[in-house]
């Protein structure tokens, strides 16, 4: 029993780590941006708000509950369709927003910081919410832990499996916001404005291309899978 919750715990930590790498999805370009403008504190704040999101997502899929959304084609759909809006508005958010202020925001008051975080949290939590097909990504991952014999079912294997996709998660945000605070001395507020610019755009190209399967969908053209 032991042993399954050490790797349940391992499973999830290093799944979400791993996971969270790539600058695809609308946390990770919060985190960035936030990150590159020297909010790094309301960064951290949105990385936590999305640990606990989908932490519950994770402890809800290794339960199987995610095979309860595959079978409803319409709430699959429907939740794809909000979540590409979600990172097709962070997109433009970004390729359009105002220029980069001069000075380091996290200098400022710690009541406002403070406040900030706050705000940060909120923000990855309700984003990674209106996310729901994040259960099927862990469905996926937890039936390849289930087969592997490793791990056992149960409260507490599902429990100790999303506290640790939730440290996974901030772990590796930590880790970018550590990297960006190291380096960022180095960039000026113009090249911070265009790698934001960039990324925006990139974003959109990439909400744009995921809708394109549940609009098609919608019409019938093509069964939901």
């Amino acid at each position: 029993m032991g042993t399954h919750i050490l790797f349940a715990i391992l499973a999830g930590t290093i799944a979400s780590f791993v996971g969270s790498m790539p600058i695809a999805g609308p946390v990770s370009v919060l985190v960035l941006e936030r990150g590159l403008v020297r909010r790094g504190r309301e960064g951290l704040g949105v990385a936590l708000g999305a640990a606990v999101a989908e932490g519950i997502y994770a402890f809800l899929a290794f339960w199987g509950l995610g095979t309860v959304l595959n079978a409803s084609p319409a709430v699959l759909r429907a939740s794809r369709l909000v979540g590409v809006a979600v990172m097709i508005t962070l997109g433009v958010y970004l390729a359009t927003r105002r220029k980069s202020a001069r000075w380091p925001p996290d200098a400022e008051g710690d009541a406002r910081v403070g406040g900030r975080k706050r705000r940060g949290f909120l923000l990855g939590l309700s984003v990674t919410f209106l996310n729901p097909t994040i259960i099927m990504s862990w469905t996926i991952i937890t039936a390849t832990l289930h087969s592997t014999g490793l791990v056992s079912p149960g409260l507490i294997s599902a429990a100790v499996f999303s506290l640790g996709v939730g440290a996974g998660i901030v772990l590796w945000f930590a880790t970018l916001l550590h990297l960006l605070h190291r380096f960022q001395s180095r960039l000026c507020p113009q090249t911070v404005d265009r790698i934001l610019k960039i990324t925006g755009w990139f974003v959109v190209a990439i909400g744009v291309g995921l809708a394109i399967r549940p609009f098609v969908q919608a019409f019938g053209w093509i069964p939901v899978r």
